[in-house]
C-alpha cells in the first residue's frame, strides 16, 4: 500500500479583518500580492463584489502560474491551497515544508497589518493505493474497522473519528475521516483536519508567530503519524 497525498489546505481564522471600499480593496490587494509574489506568482483576482457581502466570501484569490497554490482571502478567513502535482516524487515531509513556507508568509502579512488571528486549521487529502494483495478498498476498510458479521455487502463506507489533543498551549481537534467506495475500489480515501478548538476564540485570541509554529509543529506531527500508522489509527 502507498500512500499519496493529493492537497493540503490551511485555514487562517482572522477576526478585525475590514475592507470599507473599493479603493481599499485595491490597495490591499496590491500589496499581499507584492508580499506573497515570490509564492503566488500567477495574475491575481479581485473578485467583483460589493463590499457589504458576508465576510466568509473570497474577496481574492492569489495563485500560482504553476497552479500548485493558491490563496483565497475572505474577511473571516484565509484559505492557502498546495494542489499535488500527479507525478509528485519528493517526500511528506518536503510537502509539508513546502505548505508551511507559504502559509508563513501570509500568516506574517496578516500579523504585520494588526490583523488578529485565533484559529488554524490545517487539512491533508491523501490517498492509500492498494496493492492486489490488499483485497478492494471496501474489504480492507471492512476487515481493519468492522466486526465481521456487521455491515455486509457496503456499496460506500465512511468512518469519522475526532479526538481531543493539546500542542503546549492548545487544545486541538483531531478529525479523521477515511472512505472507500465500489466505484473507485483500488484506493482508501484518507482526510485529516487538525485544529485549534472553537473555544478558544475569545477576545484575547491572537496568535503570533511563536504560537503559529508551535500549532504547525503540532499538526504536521499528527498528521504524518497518521498517514505513516494507518491503518492503526
Amino acid at each position: 500500500m502507498e500512500t499519496k497525498i493529493r492537497k493540503i489546505q490551511t485555514a487562517i481564522f482572522t477576526k478585525n479583518f475590514n475592507i470599507s471600499n473599493d479603493l481599499d480593496r485595491a490597495a490591499l490587494l496590491t500589496e499581499i500580492n507584492n508580499h506573497a509574489d515570490a509564492i503566488f506568482d500567477g495574475v491575481p483576482t479581485q473578485l467583483p463584489i460589493p463590499n457589504d457581502v458576508p465576510p466568509e466570501i473570497p474577496r481574492f484569490i492569489l495563485n500560482s502560474a504553476d497552479g500548485r497554490f493558491n490563496c483565497h482571502i475572505a474577511l473571516s478567513r484565509v484559505d492557502i491551497f498546495y494542489n499535488v502535482p500527479v507525478d509528485y516524487a519528493g517526500t511528506c515531509e518536503e510537502l509539508f515544508e513546502t505548505q508551511r513556507t507559504n502559509i508563513q508568509n501570509i500568516f506574517t502579512f496578516l500579523v504585520g497589518k494588526d490583523i488578529v488571528v485565533n484559529r488554524i486549521g490545517f487539512i491533508t487529502i491523501a490517498e492509500e493505493i492498494l496493492e492486489s494483495a490488499d483485497g478492494s478498498g471496501l474489504a480492507y476498510l471492512k476487515g481493519s474497522f468492522i466486526q465481521s458479521d456487521k455491515f455486509s455487502k457496503p456499496k460506500e463506507l465512511i468512518f469519522n473519528y475526532n479526538r481531543s489533543g493539546r500542542s503546549e498551549n492548545f487544545d486541538m481537534n483531531n478529525l479523521i475521516t477515511v472512505s472507500a467506495n465500489e466505484k473507485v475500489n483500488t484506493k482508501i480515501l484518507l482526510q485529516t483536519d487538525i485544529n485549534t478548538t472553537a473555544e478558544i476564540i475569545n477576545a484575547d485570541t491572537n496568535f503570533n508567530v511563536e504560537n503559529f509554529n508551535e500549532i504547525i509543529n503540532y499538526v504536521v506531527r499528527e498528521t504524518k503519524g497518521f498517514l505513516d500508522g494507518f491503518p492503526n489509527i
